[in-house]
């Protein structure tokens, strides 16, 4: 008798380690999690940088690309930018939205959330997946204006 896939089964890493795959792998719009980052007061602005760059960075590459993670766009902006603009600002490809929230069910994608607050300022960051735009925008709302999914 044929086995049933069990629950569990989703949340099993995708990748086993080796290099990239060369198939495309086509992201629906609403899939790209849009992420403005500011950083956390109690770091200074190089220490911020540094844990960007050898930590932060490098694992949400490594960890959730095991989970649904297709490409990870991340842009840090200079030190001298102005006033209340993000400190990092980043694309996050996921398989799906249910790709991002299945994270949620595994330790190493709570894991992950928590690893957020030590470089960046809540509520100030913010993060969302974008919906179709219509015909009015609103402040802080990532919007997407094609419906076709993209590699």
């Amino acid at each position: 008798m044929p086995r049933s896939k069990s629950a569990t089964a989703k949340h099993q890493p995708k990748g086993s380690g080796g290099s990239p795959s060369a198939v495309p792998r086509p992201v629906p719009p609403d899939a790209v999690r849009v992420w403005r980052g500011f950083r956390l007061g109690t770091l200074t602005p190089q220490d911020f940088l540094t844990d960007l760059g050898t930590i932060f960075i490098p694992v949400t590459a490594q960890l959730q690309r095991l989970y649904g993670l297709t490409a990870y766009l991340p842009t840090v902006l200079p030190t001298s930018k102005p006033e209340g603009v993000p400190d990092e600002i980043a694309l996050v490809f996921y398989e799906s939205q249910q790709a991002y929230t299945d994270t949620s069910a595994i330790v190493a994608g709570r894991a992950y959330s928590l690893l957020h607050r030590t470089v960046f300022a809540f509520p100030a960051s913010q993060t969302g997946f974008p919906i179709l735009f219509q015909s009015t925008a609103n402040l802080g709302q990532p919007y997407h204006l094609f419906t076709g999914a993209v590699d």
